[in-house]
């Protein structure tokens, strides 16, 4: 079983590290004056990967031009993140080539280029500190609390404490049929590539079998046991 991403368990700015997604569409109800419309709107959920907080943003159609207004909003409200996680939605390409388009120095930093770094409170007795050290202070402890604490939690490891079990390209595979459908039987697929992460961890292959060629995850393939 491999490592969480790094974006999952480094202690950073909230929002740093966001994953976006859809959901909808609903139904909004306006009003003008004495006339009624009711008008079909979608919910861009930006989520943090660091600490899973939410933000919300109200989108009036699935164009680019819709994605990146709510973009600027959330950076207005959140700042700007290091890197976006989303799929790959036609919107979401679209806001991405647009963004390529500005120069990419105005994205190098994030912050001030003169902000000084805050020292460790964690060690210095309470009754030294102003208010303002105090508050840093509660967030450096937070900080460790959470390193120590919860991502022990996240990911637990009861089973899976090896590595992958050696999948190989051209490897003959059973897939386990999806949750959506009614057949339990499992198919045969041949493995045509490997598709490690950052950390040289295969999480995903692509397939080729009766269905055509697709994606899956390798927890949801089997190898066939055979003998030399």
């Amino acid at each position: 079983m491999a490592d969480l991403p790094a974006a999952r368990v480094t202690a950073c700015r909230v929002f740093s590290q966001a994953g976006i997604d859809y959901c909808g569409p609903f139904q909004l109800k306006t009003f003008s004056g004495k006339c009624r419309q009711i008008r079909k709107v979608y919910v861009c959920v930006f989520i943090c990967f660091t600490v899973k907080a939410i933000h919300l943003e109200i989108v009036s159609d699935l164009t680019t031009e819709a994605f990146l207004a709510a973009l600027k909003r959330f950076v207005a409200r959140r700042g700007r993140p290091i890197e976006i996680h989303s799929d790959n939605g036609r919107n979401f390409v679209g806001a991405n080539n647009e963004l390529r388009k500005i120069q990419k120095a105005l994205f190098k930093v994030g912050s001030s280029l003169v902000a000084v770094p805050d020292p460790d409170y964690t060690e210095i007795p309470m009754n030294r500190l102003s208010r303002w050290q105090l508050v840093q202070r509660m967030n450096q402890h937070f900080w460790r609390k959470w390193s120590s604490e919860y991502l022990n939690r996240l990911q637990q490891r009861p089973r899976w404490c090896k590595g992958n079990v050696g999948f190989k390209e051209g490897d003959l595979v059973l897939v386990k049929p999806s949750e959506n459908s009614d057949s339990l039987k499992w198919h045969l697929a041949r493995i045509l590539k490997l598709h490690p992460g950052k950390d040289n961890t295969v999480r995903v292959v692509t397939l080729k079998g009766k269905q055509g060629i697709y994606k899956r995850p390798v927890t949801k393939i089997a190898n066939l046991p055979y003998v030399n």
